[in-house]
């Protein structure tokens, strides 16, 4: 009698802890599905103010770190050469790899993502942009790391 109550505390206290990791799981994919959207969703912004040709938009999504570090106005005509040459960009597919709460060395980050962005030109080729978005602790917010399009 007491080996079979033994049992099943044993049997209780295995499901328990395996209906807690279960949640916890799905607490995580759920947190990197919205992660992942935010993501997404800034880089859509960012190509939709450079179609606006909105270039202090797009200097305003640049990481606060750069902050001092690129010149707006180098930037500026940077934005628009590229504009005339390729024109507004239509977005075909963006993939995210977010890389949560691993420290990076490299660069000092602990939220990053990386992004492949396939897109159309004004040509209407078929083009690939690899980007590095941050994550500032600040506000929460995504940023490019891009300074430049070309």
């Amino acid at each position: 009698m007491i080996a079979t109550t033994i049992i099943l505390l044993l049997a209780c206290v295995v499901i328990g802890f395996a209906v807690l990791q279960t949640t916890q799981t799905l607490r995580l994919i759920k947190q990197r599905k919205q992660e992942s959207s935010r993501v997404v969703g800034r880089i859509n912004q960012f190509y939709s103010l450079f179609n606006q040709q909105n270039w202090k938009g797009c200097f305003d999504t640049l990481d606060p770190k750069l902050n001092g570090k690129i010149d707006f106005l180098w930037y500026n005509q940077n934005m628009a050469h590229f504009y005339k040459a390729y024109g507004p960009i239509q977005i075909l597919d963006v993939k995210v790899s977010l890389h949560l709460d691993v420290p990076s060395n490299m660069w000092n980050e602990t939220n990053f993502a990386y992004a492949k962005v396939v897109w159309k030109d004004k040509h209407n080729r078929k083009q690939t942009f690899q980007e590095r978005w941050v994550k500032t602790p600040k506000d929460g917010n995504w940023y490019t790391r891009k300074a430049g399009l070309i």
